[in-house]
């Protein structure tokens, strides 16, 4: 309920309670046998007004506290921090000034010509060419040293298989086979060099090339080997 409902309310209470309550008529005594009675009259009517007004101010007063419990919250504005970004100050570098080196003075160089051509002169005079005949020069052949060859079996070895087509129609011919052994002896990068078969003997002999095994050695490695695979009947 907000304030000014709740005032509302309370003028309405008043109003209705205002209403309800009737003044007595005050009936004044015209006989002179009772004179005595009117100041009590007077004084009743004054406390039952009183009594009256007293109750009003009490409800309004009772309505008009607010319970301790109901606060009203105040929303102020937080004050808001301006955070002002300073750009950074690039320190200024200054360049000292180069030390100027002292100018070469000019005598040196006349001083060294002086000195140099007399000692030129007198050196090539001493030096003189002097003609040395020799015998017949005989030249020795080194012999040329060829690299070794590597020989390498594998320990496991699977030869192609002829198909039961390949029999029937008496195929023959030769595959030369290009791979590598890996670190672990096993064969990759298969490739055909040269082909004299057809593509069902060409997979038959990939497919015995693949299932080689070497022994593990680290000299292998990256080096490109070859096999010829030749099918002939008998």
């Amino acid at each position: 309920m907000s304030r000014d409902n709740f005032d509302e309310e309370i003028a309405s209470l008043y109003q209705q309670r205002k209403q309800q309550v009737v003044a007595p008529t005050i009936i004044l005594a015209q006989e002179s046998s009772q004179p005595r009675y009117a100041p009590l009259k007077l004084l009743t009517i004054f406390f039952a007004g009183s009594m009256a007004s007293f109750g009003i101010m009490a409800i309004i007063s009772h309505f008009a506290t607010l319970p301790e419990n109901l606060t009203i919250a105040s929303t102020s504005p937080q004050p808001i921090k301006l955070i002002e970004l300073v750009p950074n100050q690039l320190d200024e570098i200054k360049a000292l000034p180069a030390k100027a080196l002292p100018p070469i003075p000019e005598s040196v160089a006349l001083i060294t010509q002086k000195t140099l051509q007399p000692e030129l002169a007198s050196r090539s005079n001493q030096l003189k060419p002097h003609i040395v005949t020799t015998g017949p020069v005989s030249v020795m052949t080194l012999p040329s040293l060829s690299e070794p060859l590597i020989v390498i079996e594998p320990i496991y070895k699977v030869l192609p298989e002829y198909s039961v087509n390949a029999r029937k129609e008496l195929k023959s011919g030769e595959i030369k086979l290009n791979y590598q052994i890996d670190s672990a002896g096993k064969i990759k990068n298969i490739s055909i060099i040269t082909s004299s078969v057809d593509r069902d003997l060409q997979r038959s002999a990939k497919k015995a090339l693949s299932q080689w095994q070497y022994k593990p050695n680290e000299l292998q490695l990256g080096i490109y080997y070859q096999v010829i695979f030749k099918f002939s009947l008998p």
